[in-house]
């Protein structure tokens, strides 16, 4: 058997000049990288207008990202990069609004835990596993779809109380990405020392993160409308935790943008990684049968007394080694 090795990027031989660069990194912001950027700690770029640190280092990341964090402040690029999709949440805010926003919603995760919400990442599992047995799966199915929904799905679950349906799930994946595209061309404008003002790309961004963005502010705007009519909402999803969340400093809430500010950074933090995750583990899976019937076997087991419990998850090693692999390779 032909051995399988994993697709990986191919780096230049030697480091690209200024426009070579520019020009491969529109579309690909690995494509400018040269064999030796992979083993530096950290490596500076430098355009017309600021200086790019890539850091490589763990010991270093987490010096920037938890040690000394008011040392290090957000980039302005990233919150024009992303202030269209998300406002002013968590990941692009800065100083006193941001550690408003910190006193704000810590207190909601101190419950949420994996154990607390396992089941519903079950629902959301169960509910992918119907749809695969309706037939929605076939030779060409779209895996980067099916990931997509049900990542979606456990967020959704978990933050709004409620399912994602299959409409959603092909809205976000389709203009989601088309706003990533333009908006890294964009910060690539913005890097060369051209007017963010004249921005095409950033025009026409604003169409594309204004749709998934109302995916998030639809459920907040009717609840807010119901309480508002003064009906009992009994739920104890995250909205409702971020709706009834005060500042202990400034005794302020949350307004109604605000709310769809950190839900959406919520939404995209935790889907988009964790769906290219899976995507790269069932691309990994499918290119290595030995693997995939190990698995398969491994499953059978842990289900054979019953559906799968938070406590039963210790007995799926294997397929958690595997997902381990899978962010080892392409983390």
């Amino acid at each position: 058997m032909t051995p399988f090795y994993p697709p990986k990027p191919t780096p230049r031989t030697t480091k690209p000049g200024p426009i070579a660069r520019l020009f491969a990194s529109l579309d690909n912001s690995l494509a400018p990288l040269y064999a030796r950027s992979y083993a530096m700690k950290m490596g500076e770029v430098r355009t017309p207008r600021h200086r790019l640190y890539f850091i490589v280092d763990p010991p270093l990341a987490h010096r920037v990202l938890a040690e000394s964090v008011t040392r290090y402040p957000k980039s302005l690029l990233m919150h024009q990069m992303l202030e269209l999709l998300i406002g002013e949440g968590m990941l692009v805010s800065r100083g006193e609004t941001w550690a408003r926003q910190r006193r704000m919603i810590e207190p909601a995760f101190e419950s949420l835990r994996i154990k607390a919400i396992f089941p519903l990442m079950r629902e959301a599992a169960e509910a992918m596993a119907e749809r695969f047995r309706e037939g929605s799966v076939g030779p060409n199915t779209r895996a980067d779809l099916e990931v997509t929904h049900a990542t979606a799905d456990v967020i959704f679950r978990a933050i709004y109380g409620r399912a994602f349906s299959r409409a959603d799930a092909e809205t976000i994946l389709t203009n989601l990405g088309k706003f990533q595209r333009l908006a890294w061309r964009h910060a690539v404008w913005t890097m060369i020392g051209l007017p963010a003002r004249l921005s095409v790309n950033r025009r026409r961004a604003r169409k594309y993160a204004a749709i998934v963005r109302e995916l998030f502010h639809a459920p907040v705007r009717e609840r807010l409308a119901a309480i508002a009519r003064g009906e009992a909402v009994d739920r104890h999803d995250l909205l409702q935790s971020f709706i009834d969340a005060v500042d202990p400093v400034t005794q302020t809430r949350f307004d109604e943008r605000e709310l769809v500010d950190q839900i959406g950074t919520l939404f995209l933090a935790g889907y988009g990684t964790t769906a290219s995750a899976l995507g790269w583990a069932l691309y990994l899976i499918a290119m290595c049968p030995e693997t995939q019937a190990r698995l398969h076997a491994e499953a059978d087991a842990a289900f054979a007394e019953g559906p799968l419990s938070f406590d039963k998850l210790r007995l799926l090693a294997h397929t958690r080694d595997m997902f381990h692999e899978t962010l080892r390779l392409y983390p």
